[in-house]
């Protein structure tokens, strides 16, 4: 699982070659957040394919590959 924190200098970098690079290794989870246009992004490894699961849910439950269940909780992540 990978989750990132993107920036504006950074934009492109994380949207493409990033997220490339995860397909490749085969990263199963991969969350985007992103300050600048207060979004949470949620992708999943679908036959080899990243594909979105969810955008600004306040939670992104999962499972790892050992079958153990996980949560995160984005409640609250860009108030002031």
């Amino acid at each position: 699982m990978v989750a990132e924190v993107i920036s504006p200098s950074s934009l492109i970098k994380d949207r493409r070659e990033k997220f490339e690079i995860y397909e490749v290794q085969g990263v199963k989870y991969h969350i985007i957040i992103d300050p600048g246009f207060n979004k949470v992004e949620n992708f999943e490894l679908i036959r080899k394919a990243c594909l979105a699961v969810a955008v600004n849910s306040d939670y992104f439950t999962f499972t790892f590959e050992d079958g153990c269940p996980a949560s995160v909780n984005f409640t609250g992540l860009f108030e002031d």
